[in-house]
């Protein structure tokens, strides 16, 4: 029981040790203190929290085009042996003929 106790402390403390050395590489120019603070001035302003804004343009990176350009395209959604084939064979003779090569 003892030991068990004893490796869950080191592994907390070794936890800990990554995360001081992540934060600490990682540290703004003007320090943690007044990054969290803008960052939670920036989270809670409501003009920030809109979907659109004013300036934006309608259809310019919003939800729908994600959704859009997520929907499956015709066709086959998996490579086919013979797909590979076509597609090897139209690479391999220009890969044939390109300088340098022997």
């Amino acid at each position: 029981m003892t030991g068990a106790v004893v490796v869950v402390l080191l592994s907390l403390v070794c936890a800990a040790g990554v995360l001081v050395a992540l934060l600490a590489t990682h540290r703004p120019p003007e320090g943690w203190g007044v990054w969290l603070r803008s960052s939670l001035a920036g989270w809670r302003r409501d003009e920030d929290l809109a979907w659109k804004r004013a300036d934006e343009e309608p259809g310019e990176g919003d939800l729908e085009d994600l959704l859009r350009l997520s929907e499956p395209v015709t066709g086959s959604a998996y490579t086919r042996p013979e797909d590979l084939r076509d597609t090897f064979a139209a690479v391999t003779p220009r890969a044939r003929r390109a300088p340098g090569r022997r």
